[in-house]
């Protein structure tokens, strides 16, 4: 059985636009994405983004 994702809360961006090194090296990031549009870099799924912004994970 693989792990569910929660039908509310937040989770990783489709663009990765969070993703950061950790301290030891490995790959994390932030959760951001509610399913429908992103709270870091403004991805929608209900509309083409054109114009989105990215912004460093260690920026926010």
């Amino acid at each position: 059985m693989g792990a569910k994702t929660p039908a509310r809360g937040l989770r990783t961006c489709p663009r990765s636009c969070t993703q950061h090194r950790t301290k030891s090296g490995r790959l994390a990031e932030r959760n951001t994405f509610d399913g429908t549009r992103c709270r870091n870099c403004g991805f929608a799924l209900d509309r083409d983004d054109t114009d989105v912004k990215f912004e460093r994970a260690s920026d926010l």
